[in-house]
């Protein structure tokens, strides 16, 4: 288990989009943890795709 400090007013939106979504505040957590992960992977994978067809000259023309 670990501790993380969050922001008054954002925890305060967690805990309304758990409680709208009838989910509790660990579960949207996990979510946005997830999807922000998710999102930095596919941009490194983007990054070096072009990176690749740069140095292969390949361009977007």
């Amino acid at each position: 288990m670990a501790t993380l400090t969050v922001a008054d007013d954002r925890l305060l939106e967690v805990d309304e989009c758990a409680k709208n979504e009838e989910r509790s505040r660990e579960d949207i957590v996990n979510e946005a943890i997830s999807l922000y992960l998710r999102k930095k992977r596919w941009n490194k994978i983007f990054e070096e795709g072009d990176r690749l067809a740069a140095k292969n000259g390949i361009t977007s023309d």
